[in-house]
Order: C-alpha cells, then structure tokens, then sequence
C-alpha cells in the first residue's frame, strides 16, 4: 500500500493505515476530483458507504485510480 501513503503527513500516514487495517479505501484521507466521498450529491451517499467504507477494491474509481498510479 505504499504507493497510496508515500506522499501523506506522518499523521494521515497513521490514520491511513488504521482504514486500512479497517478496510476503508486508502484515499479516504486524501480523496482525489471523482472520488466518492469528495461528492456533495445525496446521490452518492450509498456509493460512498459501500466503496469507501470497505469494497474498494470493486470500486472502478479506486482501480482507475490505481492504474494511473502505476499500481494496479
């Protein structure tokens, strides 16, 4: 998971792996534009809670995400 935290603060860094141990999307502390959870729209809110809070890795934005981070 380095890939994702290598350019977060020690104490994101922290947080990040604690949502990882959790099984929270590892953006979830430094969500990019498109992200779930970076959404105002009631319309994403179910989206947001079952991607972000835990099925990430079934989540097309989290892989696009990925791939362009040379990742996935």
């Amino acid at each position: 998971m380095q890939i994702v935290t290598e350019k977060l603060t020690k104490r994101e860094k922290k947080v990040s792996e604690k949502a990882i141990n959790r099984s929270l999307c590892p953006f979830i502390m430094k969500p990019f534009d498109g992200c779930y959870c970076t959404s105002t729209s009631s319309l994403y809110t179910e989206a947001t809670i079952f991607y972000c809070g835990g099925n990430y890795k079934q989540c097309e934005i989290y892989g696009k995400k990925l791939k362009e981070m040379g990742g996935g």
